[in-house]
């Protein structure tokens, strides 16, 4: 009894331990800037960074090709970078380019085109 109450917790320590290592990596956040680089890969997938530096991933953008949105997103930060205008993103995580292996970039969920 005593030796599956001690292993219930070893457990659910390394589970805990687990989550809050893979949770730490990635605060939500908004950052606003201009489109600095802006890279549209042969598999579909968009990668763009911006004026303020974020440390967050490996500091750039990504929106995957099966990503919902992809073309009027892609339309937006292409009018952006073209104008010199500034847009706004909210990125709540990190995520794996599809169809390639390599480092993390912060997910876009919202991409608001600034005037």
């Amino acid at each position: 009894m005593k030796a599956r109450v001690l292993s219930r917790l070893v457990r659910t320590g390394i589970i805990s331990g687990a989550i809050l290592i893979s949770g730490a990596a990635h605060a939500a956040f908004f950052i606003t800037g201009t489109v600095t680089t802006l890279e549209i890969w042969r598999i579909g997938n968009v990668v763009f960074e911006l004026s303020t530096a974020t440390s967050t991933c490996n500091g750039q953008f990504i929106i995957n090709a099966s990503d919902p949105g992809l073309k009027n997103e892609y339309a937006a930060l292409l009018a952006a970078k073209r104008s010199g205008t500034a847009v706004k993103v909210f990125s709540a995580s990190c995520v794996s380019p599809e169809n390639y292996s390599g480092t993390d970039y912060n997910r876009v969920d919202y991409l608001y085109p600034l005037d």
